[in-house]
């Protein structure tokens, strides 16, 4: 996603911007699914991109001023092929130039075979009309698709892109139904005005993924960097460190929790350290409110980590981590209520994870994310506070895609407990809204 980007940006803006994140995909494009969009995008670039060995780069924007008149698009990929200094590239471009919208894929060296594209238009449009009911974005994310699949694509994938509301076309703004407003319209809109923020508020914090449209996805971006670096042999363009000196200032996850396998290892310890803790004290006197917090923290982690272990035996994998988190946060929730016993005359301040990564630990300094138009105040570990928005690698969660693909997405980008909650960085008693979930997934709810 490229917002960022002035609206009909130069040829070295776009190359620059390529040049940190291979998709392209402005807001004025979209159908008001740009970020899912994107996401899709980034993750046929690199089935794409592995199945090719070819980087693959994707630009659905408004074009420069001064391209050729004979073959804009070609020109436009020249050019960005000589900034980014490669020897063997894939251009796929949707962009409006001085003739209107112009599309085409464009490859330089050992770039897949385009003309599979005209073959596959032939066979399902015989008639043409190919492109009908398709976005931009959907062409673009279609011909990646062809790309990759060939000849043999079934039909129903290739009309999917037809069909699917992220890549269809917008609908055309109709005003035949519009009714002006009447009197006591404004009035039901002031009644409605304080359930609007309140409702806001709580999508905020369930939505941070907005976050995103401003602050692209790090892991991805850092890793496609230096793959290009590898297979190029140079630095990448407005570069101005190492892979390696860059990587000193990147939130770096602790040995202790850095796998599945260390990190339930981790959980195991730190609950039995707690159950030891709490029979040691089981005598001291504690409010019902902090009594409350202990205890809630400790089931829901026990409840957590034992719903992993009804799963097959074997090393846990990807998909237990963000459990595995959570009862390790909530573990140390209840340590933390727990530090000082009765003696202290005031409750220890909450504990708070890092909200990028809650593996990083306590979240001891602030730092302010874009959401959507405002801004959210996070707690964060120092190392995050530093860091730059490009360098945050925020934890990531495996999660399903179409046909069958999988990929990592930032934990907050989804819609689910921990993303509501931010593994608690976000609310007090974690335990509750977890407890909760938990009794809604044994249901099958």
């Amino acid at each position: 996603m490229s917002d960022g980007l002035p609206f009909a940006p130069t040829i070295d803006e776009l190359a620059t911007a390529l040049a940190q994140d291979p998709v392209i995909v402005t807001q004025a494009f979209g159908n008001g699914h740009t970020a899912q969009a994107d996401d899709e995008l980034h993750q046929l670039v690199d089935d794409l991109e592995a199945a090719s060995g070819v980087p693959v780069y994707v630009v659905v924007a408004r074009g420069p001023d001064g391209l050729a008149v004979g073959d804009p698009l070609r020109d436009l990929a020249t050019n960005l092929h000589t900034r980014l200094a490669e020897t063997d590239a894939l251009y796929v471009l949707r962009v409006d130039t001085a003739d209107g919208m112009r599309g085409d894929v464009v490859g330089f060296g050992d770039a897949p075979d385009t003309s599979v594209l005209i073959t596959v238009d032939s066979q399902f449009a015989p008639g043409g009309g190919s492109d009908a009911g398709v976005s931009e974005v959907g062409l673009a994310a279609r011909d990646l698709d062809v790309l990759l699949q060939g000849p043999d694509i079934p039909r129903s994938e290739y009309d999917a892109y037809r069909q699917e509301v992220v890549w269809r076309s917008p609908p055309e703004p109709s005003y035949d139904d519009f009714v002006p407003p009447q009197a006591g319209t404004y009035a039901t809109f002031g009644t409605m005005a304080f359930v609007t923020v309140a409702v806001g508020s709580w999508l905020v914090l369930r939505n941070v993924a907005r976050w995103r449209t401003t602050a692209p996805d790090a892991a991805r971006v850092e890793a496609r960097r230096r793959a290009r670096e590898v297979r190029a042999g140079r630095a990448a363009p407005g570069g101005t460190s190492s892979p390696a000196a860059r990587a000193d200032r990147v939130p770096a996850v602790p040995a202790a929790v850095a796998t599945p396998a260390a990190l339930r290892r981790t959980v195991d310890a730190e609950l039995e350290r707690l159950a030891a803790t709490l029979e040691r004290t089981s005598g001291t006197a504690l409010d019902a409110e902090r009594r409350e917090l202990v205890d809630g923290s400790y089931d829901t982690a026990r409840s957590l980590v034992d719903r992993l272990d009804d799963t097959p035996v074997g090393t846990p994998d990807d998909t237990a981590v963000p459990d595995l988190v959570g009862a390790l946060v909530l573990t140390r929730t209840a340590e933390r209520a727990l530090d000082g016993g009765s003696r202290r005359r005031r409750p220890p301040s909450p504990y708070r994870p890092c909200f990028f990564d809650p593996r990083h630990g306590e979240g001891t300094a602030r730092r302010t994310v874009a959401v959507g138009s405002g801004e959210l105040e996070v707690p964060a570990c120092a190392a995050c506070r530093r860091a730059t928005t490009t360098d945050l690698r925020p934890l990531e969660t495996l999660v399903g895609g179409r046909f069958g693909r999988r990929r990592r997405r930032a934990y907050y980008e989804l819609d689910d407990v921990w993303a509501r909650t931010g593994f608690g960085a976000l609310v007090d008693d974690l335990w509750v809204p977890v407890s909760t979930d938990l009794r809604q997934r044994r249901s099958g709810r």
